[in-house]
């Protein structure tokens, strides 16, 4: 896997940062640097069970007040058709954790492939603001992490 066309510095716009990757996804990096409202989703997740990215949500900074709601669907080429895969509302960002998705689908069985996300997120500033994006879930890529692409670590600018 290539990765190009990446920086490590946070832009100075708002912006979605672009980056190459995995699946045909890219991660989401939403910054408003006059409020320093930061959010990253990663584009790739491997609920494998051995404790590293097992589960998908965004990375998010003391700015963002609440999650309104994240919606997952399946990746459909034909777009004639989406299936819920997870959907989740109004939850406290203390409690990001317990509402990331495990990557199973409403029967309880693991998605492997291409998802869709929609994510809703009020800032402290009253606010609201959306991001969408794709991403894929596998369980074959053990100890991969997709939170360091291009040698970025969302951690950094929270």
């Amino acid at each position: 896997m290539t990765i190009s066309g990446c920086g490590q510095e946070p832009p100075d716009t708002l912006t979605s940062k672009v980056y190459e990757s995995c699946c045909g996804t890219e991660p989401v990096e939403f910054n408003h640097p006059n409020l320093a409202i930061y959010l990253y989703v990663p584009n790739v997740f491997t609920p494998n069970g051995d404790g590293i990215n097992d589960k998908f949500a965004p990375v998010i900074n003391g700015q963002i007040r609440a999650i309104n709601y994240m919606v997952i669907q399946k990746e459909v080429t034909d777009d004639t058709t989406s299936t819920l895969l997870y959907q989740v509302e109004d939850f406290d960002v203390a409690e990001l954790a317990n509402y990331a998705w495990d990557g199973k689908n409403p029967k309880g069985e693991m998605h492997v492939g291409l998802f869709k996300y929609t994510i809703s997120f009020s800032a402290q500033n009253g606010m609201n603001y959306g991001v969408k994006g794709g991403g894929c879930s596998g369980q074959t890529h053990r100890g991969f992490s997709s939170y360091n692409y291009c040698g970025i670590d969302p951690a950094t600018y929270l």
